[in-house]
């Protein structure tokens, strides 16, 4: 035997001894698996992809949710814009006070007042918790508001601020053009 396999010789009993199959040494517990389990532990690599999948997800979530409110304000502010609850279209109609006196409100806030039949002063309207604001479109036509209230076919005005007669009570008569005078 020359040296070379004296020295493989004494490398296999030292293997042989550290893995326990020398017959004086007692068998080990099995060891534990050292590889992970498909599927159960992932690379670090696959964490951080996995991480990024996570990010970009709840980014997206909190873009939408945000995208969201950003609507609904803008609706609200647009909403308060336009005004509130008005019974614009309580008024809806032709109203005549006389013979040469009507009112026409159109019920979308757009109206008339017309005189003779050919003077006719045009003006935008509120009617609010039995408020009624007229803006007359020319500037030499003062701006007024009444206290109103419909019962069926009568619209009483009461005069307010910039009417001729503050406290005055004005009986309007609704008018069917198919009908005429109800």
């Amino acid at each position: 035997m020359n040296d070379k396999d004296k020295e493989n010789d004494e490398f296999l009993e030292t293997y042989d001894k550290g893995n326990g199959n020398s017959p004086t040494q007692r068998q080990s517990a099995p060891q534990a698996r050292t590889t992970a389990r498909p599927g159960r532990y992932s690379s670090p690599k696959r964490m951080r992809a996995k991480k990024r999948k996570a990010r970009r997800l709840k980014i997206a979530v909190v873009s939408v949710l945000a995208l969201a409110v950003l609507v609904l304000i803008v609706v609200l502010i647009c909403k308060s814009c336009a005004g509130g609850n008005y019974d614009n279209a309580d008024l809806s109609g032709v109203w005549h006070y006389d013979q040469y006196t009507e009112y026409e409100f159109d019920g979308e806030g757009k109206g008339c007042m017309c005189l003779d039949g050919s003077n006719h002063f045009e003006f935008t309207y509120r009617a609010e918790d039995g408020t009624l604001y007229l803006d007359f479109a020319l500037d030499y036509v003062t701006d007024c508001q009444y206290t109103y209230t419909v019962d069926g076919d009568k619209l009483t005005l009461i005069g307010g601020e910039g009417t001729a007669e503050v406290g005055k009570e004005y009986e309007l008569t609704f008018f069917d053009r198919l009908k005429g005078i109800n």
